[in-house]
Parts: structure tokens; sequence; C-alpha cells
């Protein structure tokens, strides 16, 4: 999947990231089976990788952006999030073990 936006070393320009925002949320939706997590998921890791094509004074926005807006969670809440999802029986996608088609339930 291709994010990136243009984005020179001048000020940050916030329309092309919500472009670049959208786009993602669009993709994401778009092959994530229905599944919460599987979206987040991919939404935090596609939010990630557009990042660092961004200069470095642009990421702390942008991310900001795409948390506020877009749904961005990073992988140390998807982590906790997970974990959570098992404490309560369920795996770690948040769906029955029995109903999950990644096979948890085994």
């Amino acid at each position: 999947m291709t994010h990136a936006a243009t984005f020179t070393a001048s000020a940050f320009d916030s329309s092309a990231w919500h472009a670049t925002c959208r786009n993602i949320l669009k993709t994401v939706g778009q092959c994530s089976g229905g599944i919460e997590h599987t979206y987040l998921s991919n939404i935090g890791f596609n939010v990630e990788r557009a990042v660092a094509d961004l200069p470095e004074d642009h990421r702390t926005a942008a991310l900001a952006i795409a948390k506020n807006e877009y749904q961005y969670h990073t992988a140390d809440e998807i982590k906790e999030w997970e974990k959570q999802s098992l404490a309560q029986g369920l795996c770690k996608h948040g769906l029955g073990m029995d109903h999950c088609p990644f096979g948890c339930g085994g």
C-alpha cells in the first residue's frame, strides 16, 4: 500500500497529512476483514510507515492528528488491548477462541 504524500522540509502540510490518513483508513478498511484488531493494527503500521517519510520535526504533529482523528494506536497500545482480550477469555484479536478466523482457538 502506498500512502505517502509529498512532504518537503518546509512547514508541516496538515492538509496533505489528513489526505494521507484518509487514504490509509480507506485502504485498511478494505483489507481488514471487519476485525477490529486487524483494522487498528493495520492503521498503526501504515501510519508509522508514512510518518517515517516525514521530516523529524513534523512527526509529533502528524501522530497527534492520526491519533485524535484517524484511530491511530501505537504498537504498545495494541499489545495492551491484546492482553486485555486474553484476560477476558478472548483471543488476541478480541474474538471468541472458537470463532477466530486466524485459528487462535486451535
